[in-house]
């Protein structure tokens, strides 16, 4: 399947994974998404992937072989500026906490029409 412009991004670790799991159904119960769904692994629970091969379009395996246990420590200090970099090919990048359940799919459109707005253009050296 063809890479859309624009990607909602989530992650977790064993320990929050019946959370993502409430994430991803609310969010696939949508049709019709104009952006696809991707998931960080963080850890080694097998569980993680599972669910992220179920639900996502694409997933990244991520282990801080520092801190195995912290991975959610690290996602919201590290790897959201890293998006890009993550999963690339992307015009427009949306993290969701894997704790969150969507109400209304209205909030992506809003959040995307947002970032075209107010895009940030990337300095280049």
């Amino acid at each position: 399947m063809a890479k859309k412009k624009r990607a909602v991004i989530t992650g977790c670790d064993g320990n929050f994974t019946e959370f993502a799991e409430d994430l991803l159904r609310s969010i696939r119960r949508f049709q019709n998404l104009d952006f696809d769904l991707c998931f960080i692994c963080m850890g080694k629970d097998p569980k993680v992937r599972e669910l992220a091969t179920k639900y996502c379009d694409d997933l990244v395996a991520f282990e801080n072989p520092k801190a195995p246990d912290k991975g959610n420590v690290i996602s919201a200090n590290g790897l959201k500026p890293l998006l890009p970099q993550i999963f690339p090919g992307y015009e427009s990048y949306m993290w969701i906490d894997a704790d969150v359940w969507v109400q209304n799919a209205a909030g992506f459109a809003q959040v995307f029409r947002a970032a075209n707005i107010l895009r940030i253009e990337e300095k280049k050296d």
